[in-house]
């Protein structure tokens, strides 16, 4: 591939991913760059996620 990194293969329903119903493929790890830094708002991901389950 021509694009490496990590892929969420997951269904479209919300709620079935708390069922375990996605899985993370790792394509071309070595490929991956080093020097990409996520940026702030990746802070953010799992608290919302968090809260979203709550509602």
């Amino acid at each position: 591939t021509d694009n490496p990194g990590p892929w969420m293969l997951h269904c479209h329903i919300d709620w079935h991913l708390q069922y375990g119903m996605a899985v993370i493929l790792a394509e071309d790890v070595p490929g991956v760059p080093k020097s990409i830094v996520p940026t702030k708002a990746w802070d953010q991901l799992c608290p919302v996620w968090s809260a979203y389950g709550e509602l």
